[in-house]
């Protein structure tokens, strides 16, 4: 079986080809087995998107159980002068959200998609990134949602 990063060169060299669905299909294919590795390695269930995007909230230390107690915490703290102080931006989401466009570009009849044929290679970079940081990913401090 290919290694993600594989499937991800595949994908590419589809896209690149002008394949755009097959190339669509195969980068969503290699981030969401890279999720799964890094799942598996953290012990935690990963069969389906939504077991992956349990996963990534959990990496990105968003809450997941019903009575973490993040739940209850304020969405931002203020400083001294009373400014919202912002919460760290989640990355594992947001390529993670990407992968499940290719997912839904790879499965849609091709004129119902809506992204332009350089779109594709547009976006490999994030899914490129998924891959890589799923290697040695680990899960983000839960605090740091805490302000």
């Amino acid at each position: 079986m290919a290694t993600p990063i594989e499937t991800l060169e595949a994908a590419s060299a589809e896209i690149a080809a002008g394949r755009v669905q097959k190339g669509a299909r195969l980068a969503y294919e290699a981030a969401f087995r890279a999720v799964a590795n890094a799942a598996k390695r953290h012990k935690r269930p990963c069969e389906t998107i939504e077991d992956a995007r349990k996963f990534v909230c959990w990496l990105e230390g968003l809450p997941s159980e019903p009575d973490d107690p993040v739940d209850n915490a304020p969405l931002f703290d203020r400083d001294e002068d009373g400014q919202p102080i912002p919460l760290p931006a989640p990355e594992f989401i947001g390529a993670f959200d990407i992968a499940e466009s290719f997912k839904h570009h790879g499965q849609s009849p091709i004129e119902l998609t809506y992204w332009e044929a350089d779109e594709y290679t547009m976006f490999l970079p994030a899914i490129q990134w998924l891959v890589e940081e799923m290697e040695t990913a680990q899960r983000r401090d839960p605090s740091a949602w805490m302000r």
